[in-house]
């Protein structure tokens, strides 16, 4: 009797794979592991096995336990595409650097600056055959969750940044933070709609911070300070934005010196963390985007 015992990678953070097989027949027995689901391909039709442990004919036919004459030659196109369904899976979302929000800000007399956006959710992969048709392997065979959440994260960001810039825009950052569960719900309505085609869902979507970007820190601080003088002095608007652009090009000059110094701190510190090479903050080791900025952190 053939028999494919399938398990769970070890050592390693992956969410689905290709059991390799040399052939499948009507009589192969496939053993899943707990937690291990499997979808079974043969000459172009797949089925879903959920259970610990099928023949390949008894997937194909449910109820059947005869076999046909010839039942046992090879099917001549085959494939076991497993996926691992033990554990939750979590992802962080950022938006910052290129991707931070643009804003005008009122307060400080229609001040155009950035804003940054940080979250979690929780994601699942819903219906097995769509996800296995939309996610590509590559060459490798196998999809790690690293891949998942970089896939999420391209199918997102765009749908994130457009709620929370729509709503910016009719509103303000106060008013926006007062009403934060009101945009995770358009957002996560939005996001999953267009999931839906790629077997995967993401739920418990959460917007843990929106505020200025950090690069922007200490422009909003000279601006606060400016304004007296320049009120005092009675200069017109157009003076004022030529200082924020002057300031704004100081600002850019600021953060090379902390992305060169992230870097060298990495080597010095304590592993168990990592510094974002863009803005200096100390992060979890593990963590996929700074939680302060949003930078994708280098493991």
């Amino acid at each position: 009797m053939n028999v494919t015992d399938i398990k769970k990678r070890q050592n390693e953070e992956v969410a689905c794979w290709l059991e390799p097989v040399k052939e499948l027949t009507p009589n192969t027995v496939i053993t899943l592991e707990k937690g291990l689901t499997a979808l079974v391909k043969v000459d172009g039709v797949t089925k879903i096995l959920m259970k610990e442990k099928a023949t390949v004919y008894s997937l194909l036919n449910p109820g059947k336990t005869t076999k046909t004459f010839f039942g046992n030659r090879p099917y001549a196109d085959s494939e076991i595409c497993v996926i691992d369904q033990s554990s939750e899976f979590t992802a962080e979302w950022g938006l910052a650097g290129a991707d931070a929000i643009p804003y005008t800000d009122v307060e400080l007399g229609n001040v155009d600056c950035k804003l940054v956006a940080f979250g979690t959710y929780y994601y699942k992969i819903q219906n097995f055959v769509n996800f296995r048709n939309a996610i590509p392997f590559g060459t490798t065979g196998k999809i790690t969750r690293d891949d998942i959440r970089e896939y999420l994260r391209a199918e997102t960001t765009d749908i994130i940044k457009t709620v929370l810039t729509s709503a910016l825009g009719a509103s303000n950052l106060k008013k926006c933070r007062e009403n934060i569960s009101a945009y995770t719900e358009e957002i996560l309505e939005r996001i999953n709609k267009r999931l839906d085609s790629k077997g995967l869902a993401v739920y418990n979507f959460v917007i843990t911070k929106l505020d200025y970007d950090p690069a922007h820190a200490h422009i909003r601080s000279a601006i606060d300070a400016k304004k007296i003088n320049v009120v005092a002095a009675g200069l017109d608007n157009k003076a004022e934005q030529e200082y924020v652009k002057t300031e704004e090009m100081k600002a850019k000059n600021v953060v090379v010196p902390i992305m060169n110094a992230a870097a060298r701190a990495n080597n010095d510190r304590d592993r168990t963390t990592v510094v974002c090479p863009r803005c200096g903050e100390e992060n979890k080791r593990g963590a996929n985007y700074c939680l302060k900025c949003g930078e994708k952190l280098t493991k």
